[in-house]
């Protein structure tokens, strides 16, 4: 099943690139806030800019939403995600999730007497983006996608 795009097509562009960071909390599989979305989940990516067409991204990363419904798959493969190989995105820009990886703020843990044990890390390197020197203050360009829009590396 598709998920429907929310505007029209002249702001889709076709990115290529290489994932190389993940929000590990989105990949737990916890739905959107949105309730009309409620079925749906999103991972939060990092993807590394080699190639867009269609229209212009100046930046060298964007967060990359990737909206799946919770009883499909993923539908990416473990290369794509783990950043050992590139995959072409439709994609449509969302300005409402531009914003700095340093947002991504690590989770304190305690213990059941409010004693801190220690925190999880949200922002975490693909095996292929581990050499990647990620720009934390910087205001990353936000986009969506889906699996309906997945295409091979151009």
């Amino acid at each position: 099943m598709v998920i429907p795009a929310r505007s029209n097509e002249s702001k889709r562009l076709s990115v290529t690139g290489t994932i190389v960071g993940v929000d590990i909390f989105s990949m737990f599989g916890f739905p959107t806030h949105d309730p009309f979305d409620s079925p749906l989940r999103r991972a939060v990516f990092i993807l590394r800019v080699d190639k867009v067409k269609g229209g212009r991204e100046s930046s060298k990363y964007i967060y990359l939403h990737y909206k799946y419904w919770y009883y499909d798959s993923i539908k990416l493969s473990d290369d794509v995600r783990d950043g050992k190989q590139t995959q072409t995105f439709v994609v449509e820009r969302e300005k409402q999730c531009d914003g700095k990886l340093r947002d991504l703020i690590p989770l304190q843990t305690v213990d059941e007497n409010g004693t801190k044990l220690g925190q999880l890390e949200r922002l975490v390197h693909t095996e292929g983006g581990k050499n990647e020197n990620l720009p934390l203050e910087t205001s990353l360009p936000c986009y969506s996608t889906d699996p309906g829009n997945l295409r091979p590396p151009q």
